[in-house]
């Protein structure tokens, strides 16, 4: 054979082979990894969202002394399973937020949703725990924290988290306010 066709027939023969090995790959679309499982919703997972513009700054109003004690009371001792109320007879909509002027404060969340921060803070009254809400920002960056507090000192503060973290809820500590 003359040279000029055994080269040709050694290209053809290296593209025909590329042409069956490469194509189907390209044609198969993306191989598909093995689904894993959904997780259940005690292993879900929350998205905290931490808004650094705000740090250091005065909170916009103190709660009244006789509050803040009512709230660190109650924060200090949950009431047991049985003692809870099955269902929330207000809504926490017309709830007056209570901010935290001194003390520690345990944050469990902050929601861009209002409807989020009431859910949560409703299932952590179900659970004996007393939760408020404190809006901060602006009208278009809104977020609604879910938190509890003012507790007098630390120790009582990692006593609540470790409660919290018993009813398999995430929680932040935040050192008191100047």
């Amino acid at each position: 054979m003359d040279r000029r066709v055994k080269e040709r027939l050694i290209g053809a023969t290296i593209l025909v082979a590329l042409v069956v090995l490469l194509v189907p790959e390209f044609l198969s679309g993306p191989r598909t990894a093995a689904i894993p499982p959904a997780p259940r919703p005690e292993e879900s997972l929350r998205t905290y969202i931490v808004d650094v513009d705000h740090i250091g700054t005065a909170p916009p109003q103190a709660a009244p002394a006789s509050v803040a004690a009512s709230v660190a009371a109650s924060v200090a001792a949950p009431t047991p399973p049985a003692a809870r109320p099955q269902a929330v007879s207000k809504p926490l909509a017309n709830a007056r937020p209570i901010v935290a002027s001194a003390g520690w404060t345990v944050q469990l969340g902050s929601f861009a949703n209002k409807a989020n921060a009431e859910s949560l803070a409703r299932q952590l009254k179900a659970e004996g725990f007393n939760a408020y809400i404190a809006p901060i920002g602006t009208a278009a960056a809104q977020r609604f924290r879910v938190r509890l507090g003012p507790i007098a000192d630390r120790a009582a503060a990692a006593g609540i988290m470790a409660k919290l973290q018993a009813h398999r809820h995430a929680s932040t500590l935040l050192p008191p306010s100047e």
